[in-house]
């Protein structure tokens, strides 16, 4: 009989992983992976806290997977993104904007500002301009006509999963990707031959998995993502349909966010945690309570 898995794809398993101080190895080996960074910037790694101040954006709440200083000074975030959502990468600039904002204090020197590093792993394609099968790209700010950079405050990585080979590639960040991938004990159990800190990361996994208050909190997690993202699809066509008349952006906002509450109320039924809803939903707790 097969165990069973947790998929390390999902936003509360991934966090554990590789968002934990006592796994920082973990951690360094998928950065050291994915950066053109000397290795010893890696070696202090600050855990930092995930929920961004609403500061600017109207307010909004910003909460990444994982967030950490290095050595050096520099700010990096992680976020595994599964489904498709609209205004993808201006999200990923809010949060790269709020980054930069957090860095200062009123009378602070704009050079104390170190650089921002954000790693967006997505389980789907998203960047169509790039070469086919191109499954890591990273950007910069940069001279459209001599491609010098203008500064090297912010870097943008892009993973898509989708786009990795089959059974890797050779590379440490094509092993990572297999890990992050992989769902069966066969499959996990052939890539922790890969690499010996990967097969420590599978041996953390099998005793997260056999935590059964951690496979529930799983569970509903992903179960609440995934109407999520069916209730946003639904969203998205009724928006469309409205917003002939009153403007599309405007009516697939509108749609979200009744269908977000329809899908609150649902899930308040089945008794999930409300901070569990809220994320999933964005929405407040506040908000949850009250329906």
């Amino acid at each position: 009989m097969q165990r069973f898995f947790l998929s390390p794809l999902i936003d509360l398993v991934f966090k554990k992983l590789y968002g934990d101080p006592h796994n920082a190895e973990l951690l360094r080996s998928l950065l050291g992976a994915i950066l053109s960074l000397p290795v010893d910037e890696y070696s202090q790694l600050e855990f930092l806290d995930t929920h961004l101040r609403p500061d600017i954006g109207g307010g909004k709440l910003a909460i990444l997977d994982v967030k950490v200083r290095t050595k050096g000074g520099k700010i990096i975030d992680i976020e595994i993104q599964l489904f498709r959502v609209t205004a993808f990468r201006s999200r990923i600039l809010f949060y790269m904007a709020q980054m930069i904002v957090q860095q200062i204090n009123k009378g602070d020197p704009y050079s104390k500002i170190k650089p921002v590093i954000s790693i967006v792993i997505a389980d789907h394609s998203f960047i169509s301009k790039e070469e086919e099968g191109d499954y890591h790209n990273v950007y910069h700010l940069a001279n459209k006509k001599s491609h010098k950079s203008f500064t090297d405050i912010v870097e943008i990585h892009t993973i898509e999963l989708d786009k990795a080979p089959v059974g890797g590639d050779g590379t440490l960040l094509g092993n990572w990707l297999q890990f992050l991938k992989s769902k069966t004990e066969e499959e996990f159990a052939m890539i922790a031959q890969a690499d010996p800190v990967i097969a420590k990361a599978v041996d953390i996994l099998v005793d997260m998995s056999a935590d059964e208050q951690l496979r529930t909190e799983a569970f509903y997690r992903d179960k609440a993502l995934h109407d999520y993202n069916t209730l946003m699809e639904e969203a998205l066509i009724e928006g469309i349909e409205k917003g002939i008349e009153q403007g599309i952006e405007r009516g697939i906002e509108r749609g979200r966010y009744a269908q977000a509450r329809e899908s609150a109320i649902k899930l308040k039924h089945q008794h999930i945690p409300f901070q569990i809803i809220a994320e999933s939903l964005g929405l407040t707790v506040e908000e949850v309570e009250r329906l």
